[in-house]
């Protein structure tokens, strides 16, 4: 509403980095982009585009701002942060947001428009649209549920580590997982993924929470982690061990590059993987 303000990270960088940057901030969190270049209302340096990703919170936001840093630093990239007022754009999204189909059967729709053309057996998520991450229409997320048809059995148990909106526990929980806990450091995007599993009537099997990793007990059948590249590496270890002996991990949120840095998780090897555009997601089982 008018008079609420609302964190951004503003980067300015050269032409030719402007997709990546873009895609990047949209992992990272974003819920909207603004793109400067030299011929839009508020002008970008000469040969220079400024790329401004919108977040939910101001700590969402710094984290965002690092991690691109970590991952894109140079001389000629600058890196900033901010708080601007909303005059209400924030609900325009809404307007966007239509139904997405992702392999045969799994949809990600708003709460109020039924895809078109549905085939019986149509799993349909219900998102409440938000600024918490994961709509699936990022690459790395799309990727994941479209993983997720021939890895989730029914009476299987699931952990979402670094859940955002919930959309994968809850594709998970409406494809047949008796349980999907979902669990992330962002209390505003925990709040989102309840309102989306109160939405989807999934309340009795999903849930989500800020437990940290290492404090989840037990061990599940499906691990999915849809995270940044720094993030994977500082926690694979941690994946590992939370994967059942005949389950799977699922992480994605890598560019091509950071494939060979990130190696793999201890004790597990790659079982598939998929590419789209410059992001790869890979499946994971424990070595035999």
């Amino acid at each position: 509403m008018p008079g609420v303000t609302y964190p951004f990270v503003e980067t300015t960088i050269p032409t030719e980095r402007a997709d990546v940057v873009s895609a990047l901030l949209l992992h990272l969190g974003a819920s909207g982009l603004e793109e400067r270049d030299g011929g839009t209302m508020v002008p970008a340096p000469r040969d220079r585009v400024v790329v401004v990703g919108w977040f939910a919170s101001r700590e969402r936001a710094e984290a965002a701002a690092s991690a691109l840093l970590a991952r894109i630093g140079a001389p000629d990239v600058e890196v900033s942060t901010g708080e601007v007022e909303d005059p209400g754009w924030r609900e325009a999204w809404r307007d966007y947001f239509h139904p997405m189909r992702f392999g045969e059967r799994l949809w990600v729709a708003p709460p109020d428009e039924d895809p078109v053309g549905t085939a019986p057996g149509a799993v349909v998520v219900r998102l409440i649209p938000s600024g918490a991450f994961g709509s699936g229409t990022h690459e790395s997320t799309a990727m994941v549920l479209e993983l997720l048809h021939d890895l989730v059995t029914p009476g299987m148990t699931v952990l979402d580590v670094g859940c955002g909106s919930g959309i994968l526990a809850m594709a998970a929980g409406l494809l047949g997982a008796r349980e999907a806990w979902g669990i992330d450091i962002d209390p505003e995007a925990l709040v989102y993924a309840r309102e989306n599993a109160t939405a989807n009537d999934l309340g009795s099997r999903c849930r989500f929470d800020g437990t940290p990793l290492r404090e989840v007990p037990g061990r599940f059948d499906l691990v999915l982690a849809n995270l940044s590249a720094s993030v994977l590496q500082r926690e694979k270890a941690d994946l590992a061990a939370k994967v059942a002996p005949h389950g799977r991990l699922v992480w994605s949120g890598l560019l091509r590059d950071d494939v060979t840095d990130l190696g793999r998780p201890p004790g597990m090897t790659s079982v598939a993987q998929r590419t789209r555009n410059d992001w790869v997601a890979q499946v994971w089982a424990h070595a035999t």
